[in-house]
């Protein structure tokens, strides 16, 4: 089973998302609300990591410069509102595995997107 480490500034859609992907999709999910947290949580407990998805833009720590510190030790996928061009290239160059588009209101598709993430981790 996958372990995910879920790094989301908002509360609300932090634990919105952690319990789809928990309860209805069966991740074990840990959470942290900024980019210094989920650092400091990474570094204690690597070996139990095996993705993680972080929101773009945070105080103290953005996602994307915890993906740019990360991304060679774990696969990191960025998460946003904003998708366009300017944005994708960024996430790219920051070293992101791929891209979840926010908000997350079409559950299919984010089933999908999850699996297609999990061949590319190998899980």
């Amino acid at each position: 089973m996958t372990s995910i480490l879920v790094v989301e500034d908002d509360l609300n859609i932090q634990k919105l998302f952690a319990k789809i992907l928990e309860k209805f999709l069966g991740y074990t999910i840990y959470t942290a609300d900024n980019g210094r947290a989920a650092l400091d949580f990474y570094r204690q407990n690597a070996a139990k990591i095996d993705l993680i998805i972080t929101d773009a833009f945070m105080p103290e720590l953005s996602g994307l410069e915890l993906c740019r510190q990360l991304h060679k030790q774990v696969p990191v996928v960025i998460t946003s509102a904003f998708s366009d061009a300017r944005h994708l290239a960024e996430f790219k160059e920051a070293g992101a595995l791929d891209f979840l588009a926010k908000p997350y209101d079409d559950f299919d598709a984010l089933k999908t997107k999850l699996a297609a993430i999990q061949q590319k981790i190998g899980q």
